[in-house]
């Protein structure tokens, strides 16, 4: 019997999401503006913001490993949270442009296993308290999205430094209440995470092909991530209407996960799930290239509906179909710590060398990564029979 979302483990859960969230919040969209006020040419920009997530792949893959091999996934979320906050708070006294790469590469290490445990948590409390986890989910992205009204209200008025004060708090918050994770504790009470079972996840047909799949659809919101508030600023957008677009595109988010997201996957499935989002995302950004504006350019920030959370809820369905309980927080850090970090960090890295010269058309990146990703799908759909893997095609 399905529990109610505002459950005591449900709202636990969500809390989590709501303070890992309000750090992404204020990082994710304006830390490219903080870049820029300390110094940084749009180029280094890209090239910084490039460099933070491709050092995500190390900590966002070996970090929930650890926490797998230990069968610790709320300590180590916990710590890393903590980590992060210290980073964060000292690239305030950050003086040379070697130090700013430093720290931005500890950064991105330290902090990329956080998606990914808490993912893997979310979804084991969902599992085992029985609520919904969609509409959980959707009230975590409560956090994001007052996050981007809040901060871009606030740095007009106290600087760009705000976002580095915000992000540090919320870390704090979010390690105390890990610890509480209602998806903590042994999972099922089976063997913690062995070398062997690493080697036949990574080797394994299907599971590769949805590592293609999932990364090229994440690595194709690359562009929009690292360089869209600084394209609508130099477009003349100010960051409160900044900060409203991207609030836009994540209550798009919350009100599909909220009210449709248990319709959508029992109706889509999972792989046709990773098909909208991925046609979704070609018209995405295939129409962001034109530099759209007024009501077309909030429509398509609505769009985020379809080419992240329909794709997030059919990666968190595969996962939950087609891996171990055991190996859940491993298997996010494949997806969202390796190959979604890697494809990120491609797309970033090739828009930071030619935005200067494409500006808008920067984005059919974005349209080429989505259209890769589709091919993976339709391969992932003659292949995959929706059930647990096995060690058949490992």
């Amino acid at each position: 019997m399905t529990t109610s979302v505002f459950s005591r483990p449900s709202m636990m859960t969500s809390a989590v999401y709501v303070t890992i969230f309000a750090t992404m919040g204020a990082l994710g969209p304006y830390w490219p503006l903080w870049l820029a006020e300390w110094g940084l040419t749009p180029e280094q920009v890209g090239f910084y913001t490039s460099l933070s997530v491709l050092s995500r792949i190390l900590g966002g893959f070996v970090i929930p490993i650890l926490a797998d091999k230990f069968d610790s996934r709320r300590l180590v979320l916990a710590i890393s949270c903590v980590v992060s906050a210290a980073l964060v708070a000292g690239h305030l006294l950050i003086q040379t442009q070697f130090l700013l790469l430093m720290a931005t590469l500890v950064l991105g290490s330290a902090s990329a296993g956080i998606g990914p445990l808490a993912e893997a948590l979310g979804s084991a409390a969902a599992r085992v308290h029985k609520f919904p986890y969609a509409q959980a989910r959707a009230l975590g992205s409560v956090g994001f999205l007052l996050t981007n009204l809040a901060v871009g209200a606030l740095i007009p008025l106290a600087g760009v430094n705000i976002i580095v004060a915000w992000a540090v708090v919320f870390y704090l918050v979010a390690a105390a209440l890990s610890m509480y994770h209602p998806g903590g504790g042994r999972v099922k009470g089976q063997m913690p995470l062995r070398l062997k079972d690493l080697k036949w996840l990574m080797s394994h047909r299907i599971f590769l092909l949805f590592l293609a799949a999932s990364g090229c659809l994440m690595g194709s919101h690359g562009v929009y991530f690292a360089f869209s508030s600084l394209h609508w600023k130099a477009l003349g957008i100010s960051e409160p209407t900044i900060g409203a677009l991207w609030a836009t595109m994540v209550l798009a988010e919350i009100i599909l996960l909220f009210f449709l997201g248990p319709w959508i996957g029992r109706k889509l499935g999972i792989v046709g799930g990773l098909a909208v989002a991925s046609i979704g995302a070609v018209l995405r950004w295939g129409w962001m290239m034109f530099d759209p504006t007024g009501g077309v350019l909030w429509g398509l920030q609505a769009l985020h509906a379809a080419t992240f959370a329909i794709g997030h809820l059919s990666i968190i369905g595969f996962l939950a179909a087609g891996i171990p309980d055991r190996m859940e927080a491993t298997a996010q850090g494949a997806v969202m710590g390796f190959m979604g970090s890697l494809a990120m960090a491609v797309a970033i890295g090739l828009a930071g060398l030619v935005y200067e010269a494409l500006g808008g058309f920067t984005y059919s990146i974005g349209v080429a990564f989505a259209l890769a990703g589709l091919v993976a799908v339709y391969f992932l759909n003659r292949m995959w029979n929706r059930t647990e893997l096995d060690g058949q095609d490992a």
